[in-house]
């Protein structure tokens, strides 16, 4: 079979924070009791994004807005969930008021790293990575020990496929603080891409010893060693990822994939079956699609 090609996920500390563990019901119960707490409605909304069920995120969303008009971290966490159910408008509408708020902050108050710094994360949210870069590189020149902001800059550049930007910067995210996991996985990734698979396990093993519950580093690991053609290892990490979050169509999209690789067909299908179930993006769900048509070719 010819390798398979990777599906990589651009990942920031703000726009994929991990909300592991957190429960709608927890916060039904918090807004039964006090109708008016925007917070819980945002937790809430978090709560029913990670499930991606969008719809009732957008709603609580909406509501915690309602309630909170000036926390622009809504904005672009409803913008967020208004792009996965295709309702680009609507998000780019969400977006551009936080981007119009931030910009206003900064002619008020240009030394402000902090509002730079918010403004790079929404540009990088919706794929603007040279105006991403430019709000970031301004907030590290106020404030140049931010390791979130440097690897949010690393993960700009690695949109724009400046390789060797992006990982100098996760490098020194990781100096200077070592026990951050996201960019040892994220200079995993490209040295996946480059095909420095040691030097990707090696990042991987360490993102995943600082936060094993974090089920993105299993799948990126698993993509890897199915790109490896270590298909059993890639089956284990992706089983482990469908054990963290079982909702993440990504998981089982790839180890439908390492599946169809072993002609296990009946298991694919299953995997593969349940991917489109999951409410995936569009590049997911074509992948699905025409995976599955090569599984009813090859019977």
């Amino acid at each position: 079979m010819k390798k398979i090609t990777l599906l990589f996920i651009a990942l920031t500390f703000f726009s994929c924070t991990n909300f592991s563990g957190v429960k709608e019901d927890d916060y039904t119960k918090i807004i039964k009791a006090n109708p008016n707490d925007a917070e819980a409605y945002k937790k809430r909304g978090d709560a029913y994004f990670e499930k991606r069920d969008f719809e009732r995120a957008i709603l609580d969303y909406t509501q915690a807005i309602k309630l909170n008009p000036n926390d622009m971290e809504l904005y672009v966490k409803r913008g967020n969930a208004y792009n996965n159910v295709m309702k680009r408008d609507l998000a780019a509408s969400d977006s551009q008021r936080a981007i119009t708020y931030y910009e206003d902050k900064i002619k008020r108050e240009p030394k402000n790293a902090e509002a730079h710094e918010t403004l790079g994360h929404i540009y990088l949210g919706i794929g603007v990575n040279d105006k991403a870069v430019t709000a970031l590189s301004e907030s590290l020149k106020l404030n140049p020990n931010n390791v979130k902001a440097i690897n949010a800059r690393g993960v700009a550049f690695f949109s724009q496929k400046d390789y060797d930007s992006a990982i100098a910067d996760y490098t020194e995210a990781i100096k200077m603080d070592p026990d951050f996991d996201f960019p040892y996985m994220n200079r995993g990734k490209i040295h996946a891409l480059n095909g420095d698979y040691d030097e990707a396990f090696t990042d991987f093993a360490k993102a995943i010893e600082l936060s094993p519950n974090d089920s993105t580093t299993y799948i990126l690991r698993g993509y890897t060693y199915l790109q490896n053609e270590d298909i059993d290892k890639a089956i284990a990490d992706l089983t482990k990822a469908i054990k963290l979050s079982p909702d993440n169509p990504f998981a089982y999209l790839n180890r439908g994939m390492a599946f169809l690789y072993k002609e296990k067909y009946s298991k694919a299908r299953s995997d593969l079956l349940k991917t489109l179930q999951l409410n995936p993006n569009d590049a997911v769900k074509y992948r699905a699609e025409k995976l599955l048509e090569d599984i009813d070719d090859a019977r």
